[in-house]
């Protein structure tokens, strides 16, 4: 499967490039570029957003640039996105945690319990002893807590939510947001 798609935004071409046969794709994209250069006088220059590929293929599609009369004004690679590791337990009393990656935990963090992370962690269960988050985009998703928070330079907080909740990062503080506000599940018991 090979996908080019060459759009106009902003009074500049760019050009989306899908495939899972390189050799293809790169006969595609000379055909389709050889196509919009005839139009131009001077070289075009384009903007490319491409899926992740090595040194090698990057140097074969700047060859078919230059042949096609076309400046790569830009380039966007794709990079992996960060993988949700889960994790099924219950973080016990008086247990230090260390997390490198983004976490999902499907369980309790008990009250003596300590967590540090280096990445956003997602708890669906509750949430009751300390969590520290060690850098300012990280966040920590709940669905409902009673314990201590720091993300990056800020001070611990105790937070109270007793429905789902966004803790995060702003201007050297933690901020709460609750996802669904109490008064919605007050106005549904009436």
């Amino acid at each position: 499967m090979v996908q080019i798609k060459i759009k106009g935004i902003n009074k500049d071409y760019h050009v989306f490039v899908e495939f899972d046969d390189f050799d293809a794709c790169l006969q595609e994209l000379h055909h389709r570029l050889l196509q919009c250069s005839i139009f131009h006088t001077s070289a075009l220059a384009v903007f490319f957003h491409l899926p992740k590929i090595n040194d090698a293929q990057f140097l074969a599609i700047l060859q078919v640039c230059e042949q096609c009369h076309i400046i790569m004004k830009g380039c966007n690679v794709e990079t992996e996105k960060p993988r949700i590791k889960i994790l099924q337990k219950t973080l016990g009393n008086g247990e230090h945690y260390h997390f490198h990656e983004p976490i999902l935990l499907l369980g309790t963090i008990e009250q003596q319990a300590y967590v540090v992370s280096e990445a956003s962690l997602y708890v669906l269960g509750n949430m009751y002893g300390s969590v520290d988050l060690l850098h300012a985009h990280c966040q920590l998703y709940v669905s409902a807590m009673q314990g201590n928070v720091r993300i990056c330079d800020s001070r611990f907080q105790n937070l109270t939510s007793f429905s789902p909740a966004e803790v995060y990062y702003e201007h050297c503080t933690v901020k709460l947001k609750q996802l669904k506000e109490e008064r919605m599940w007050e106005r549904q018991l009436q």
